[in-house]
């Protein structure tokens, strides 16, 4: 279960930067993230929010990257 929230102001910030296509994509993205976590652990719960913030930790993990998928 996805708890859906609207988009915090500094979320809406970083997504207002970006074409609107890729708004989209990055929400739903979010989305899905959420169901699938909700999906392998009944208990939990994460919001659109919580989704995004975890989705930037991973870019920014994949952004220090030597661009081959090593550290």
């Amino acid at each position: 279960m996805t708890i859906r929230t609207e988009i915090n102001q500094e979320w809406r910030i970083v997504l207002e930067g970006l074409p609107e296509e890729d708004q989209q994509m990055l929400i739903s993205e979010a989305d899905h993230l959420a169901m699938a976590i909700a999906y392998r652990n009944r208990w939990a719960r994460m919001s659109t929010n919580g989704a995004l913030e975890v989705l930037f930790a991973i870019g920014c993990w994949q952004n220090k990257q030597d661009g081959k998928g090593n550290p």
